[in-house]
């Protein structure tokens, strides 16, 4: 049987070949190296946090992120809090609960 975190890691990449794919069938290009660049400088749970805001393409939760990456609501608040500290992840704000997304550029 898989460790959890296994299965997340290749869910993960699964979704990301299902989005290449989709946006190929769309006729849109996406710059994959920038963010591939990005996840290799992260931990492993801090990427799999990325992966699921940027695979979302929607703000979420930190319920909804915990949730979506089989991951304690308590880790995933200190994980998305790092994020913010680096500049990576954003709070949206005015929205309760807390609602985060991946940073836009300045």
């Amino acid at each position: 049987m898989l460790a959890a975190e296994q299965l997340a890691r290749f869910l993960t990449e699964v979704a990301r070949a299902a989005d290449r794919l989709a946006a190929e069938l769309m006729g849109v290009e996406r710059d994959e190296a920038a963010d591939d660049s990005v996840i290799d400088h992260l931990g492993s749970r801090q990427a799999e946090v990325y992966s699921a805001l940027y695979e979302g393409d929607k703000p979420l939760t930190t319920g909804q992120i915990a949730k979506a990456i089989g991951y304690d609501f308590s880790n995933c608040y200190l994980t998305l809090h790092r994020l913010e500290e680096i500049g990576i992840v954003e709070r949206v704000p005015g929205i309760k609960p807390q609602t985060w997304r991946l940073k836009r550029p300045s």
